[in-house]
């Protein structure tokens, strides 16, 4: 890129945030009502939901929807040459760190055979499979919309589209999904979400240059 090109993306920071901002957000409004039809159509929502949310277990959806919503931010910036994308990031950072510490906890605290009982369990690549296809209604149009922004580094961009879509694809099939052993849904969820944000990487080199 260009110094000139640099300026002038510099100098229409303003109506580029406004134009972005109203695309993801049609975006992911578009992308959630798709996921949760897809939910409902193929799994239904899980029996007595309501009491679940009320339990610990609730934590299963509500990290998923911190984790998107702190990726969102930081894609919206890295979208935008003008803005400083330091703080989003590192309030990604921490969520994820803070997943994974999370996850060493209760593995120390479960032990070998809490590990095995997780990890091993049958469901595992049901339920990772079930939300990279929840996932994609959201990560398509996500996609689209970071089209009509500056993405200087395409793949980065991809990528943080690929975890705001696996996170919410995550905290929506939590909603359907029965197995709340936190050391089966932690390394689901993550490798669902690492998954989705390699193929956001792998698409975004693509479609989002300048």
């Amino acid at each position: 890129m260009t110094t000139d090109v640099l300026i002038r993306l510099l100098a229409s920071d303003a109506r580029l945030r406004t134009r972005l901002g109203t695309r993801i957000a049609l975006a992911l409004l578009g992308g959630a009502v798709c996921a949760l039809g897809l939910l409902v159509a193929l799994f239904g929502l899980r029996p007595g939901l309501g009491q679940v949310l009320m339990t610990p277990t609730a934590a299963k959806t509500l990290v998923p929807l911190v984790t998107a919503g702190a990726a969102l931010w930081t894609v919206h910036l890295a979208a935008r040459p003008a803005a400083p994308m330091r703080p989003a990031a590192r309030a990604l950072g921490a969520v994820v760190a803070l997943i994974a510490c999370g996850f060493v906890v209760l593995g120390m605290l479960g032990g070998a055979e809490g590990l095995r009982r997780g990890l091993g369990n049958p469901m595992m690549m049901m339920c990772f499979t079930s939300v990279l296809l929840i996932s994609a209604p959201i990560l398509v149009p996500l996609l689209g919309a970071l089209r009509s922004g500056a993405n200087l580094d395409p793949a980065r961009s991809g990528a943080l589209a690929g975890i705001v879509a696996g996170a919410a694809g995550a905290a929506s099939y939590s909603l359907a999904c029965d197995q709340d052993d936190a050391l089966f849904v932690i390394p689901t969820y993550s490798g669902a979400v690492v998954a989705l944000a390699l193929a956001g990487a792998f698409v975004g080199q693509f479609t989002l240059r300048l």
